[in-house]
């Protein structure tokens, strides 16, 4: 899982990526989880020459946040890191959502192109 003040470094395909995520967090000691809010999480490279970054998503509060990285790897084919994130806000939901660099703008690294949620019991 991706908290509040966690940094991922990825390098790949010779570029340096860095995921991080911004926002409050407090640990429920009953639950064994963490209480989060102004959740951001980012992603930043600097591709030919050019620092770009990607707000990947931003969620106010999560009681029960699940945020993670389900793959990494350059899905489109231009040798630029894609990825699939669990983006569900709800310890009974899955949310398998599509980043693809391809139709990013010059200024950003991914953009969402899909994805799907489905709930439990």
């Amino acid at each position: 899982y991706i908290l509040p003040e966690d940094t991922l470094r990825v390098k790949y395909q010779g570029i340096d990526y860095k995921v991080y995520a911004t926002g409050g967090k407090k640990k429920d000691e009953n639950l064994d989880r963490y209480d989060v809010w102004n959740y951001k999480l980012y992603i930043t490279a600097n591709i030919k020459g050019k620092k770009r970054k990607s707000l990947l998503v931003a969620q106010s509060v999560y009681s029960d946040l699940k945020i993670n990285i389900i793959f990494a790897g350059d899905i489109d084919g231009d040798g630029i890191l894609d990825l699939i994130l669990d983006i569900s806000q709800n310890y009974n939901a899955y949310s398998p959502t599509l980043y693809l660099s391809k139709p990013a703008d010059q200024k950003e690294v991914l953009k969402p192109i899909g994805g799907h949620t489905s709930f439990g019991c």
